[in-house]
């Protein structure tokens, strides 16, 4: 099988069956990554996670109700 083939077929998937394939293959990139790597990417998210909390502070940057967001995600994945 050629990856477009194999990409249409999950394309084809419903929504929570892709899902589970993405999170199916992350799970097998995460076990292969080394653990310099780990611990560089964990470091970039932490320094992302300041930056945004910073703009937040000082209103550079917009937040968004978690609450609506989730219904909105919960209604958009039960179609």
């Amino acid at each position: 099988m050629s990856l477009a083939s194999i990409s249409q077929d999950a394309l084809e998937l419903p929504i929570q069956e892709r899902a589970a394939l993405i999170d199916q293959l992350w799970e097998s990139i995460d076990s292969e990554i080394s653990r310099e790597a780990q611990a560089a990417i964990e470091n970039s998210w932490a320094v992302e996670s300041e930056e945004r909390i910073d703009a937040v502070k000082l209103m550079k940057l917009g937040t968004v109700d978690g609450s609506k967001t989730l219904a909105e995600l919960r209604r958009i994945v039960q179609r």
